[in-house]
């Protein structure tokens, strides 16, 4: 019984520590990723995409299969995301929304829209819009966006958290 005690005051003094500095850190990314969150949604105003002067360009998106080929301007492009070897690619055409899925790697797909300062990747799995986003919220996970029209949360991984801040801190 001595045995079992000692162990338990062991194991409770070293897991003591641990647990409180995991809680202070989780504290800590929690209130700066929501000031951050914070600082960005008020430089992303409601008719963004509506008052955004730049050249409509165009993407011609073409899948591995046979008939995968969709045509889309900037602005009809709302996000996309993988899954292995596919890609779901979001769209908004004619008032409408739209799902394509395309045998098709992210960057493959990133390669066929080229160089564009308004489509970001956000997350390994995730490019999106920075036009169709209506809101960011923080956490200690990271961000996560909420475009106009799609009810999905599209996450920014941490490792990108700063090239997306810079990104939105310049539009």
């Amino acid at each position: 019984a001595l045995f079992f005690m000692q162990f338990v005051y062991t194991h409770a003094v070293g897991l003591f520590p641990v647990i409180l500095v995991l809680l202070i850190t989780e504290a800590r990314e929690r209130n700066y990723y929501a000031q951050q969150s914070n600082q960005i949604q008020t430089k992303v105003p409601e008719e963004y995409a509506a008052q955004l002067a730049f050249e409509e360009l165009e993407f011609r998106i073409t899948g591995e299969n046979e008939g995968e080929i969709v045509v889309l301007t900037e602005s009809e492009f709302l996000f996309a995301r993988a899954s292995g070897n596919y890609v779901d690619i979001f769209y908004r055409k004619d008032d409408r929304m739209y799902k394509e899925v395309f045998r098709l790697t992210l960057q493959g797909m990133l390669d066929q829209i080229g160089q564009s300062e308004n489509i970001f990747q956000t997350h390994r799995s995730y490019v999106v819009n920075l036009c169709a986003i209506a809101n960011v919220e923080g956490n200690a996970q990271g961000y996560k966006l909420s475009l106009t029209e799609i009810q999905e949360a599209i996450p920014v991984s941490r490792s990108k958290i700063m090239a997306f801040n810079h990104v939105m801190n310049n539009i």
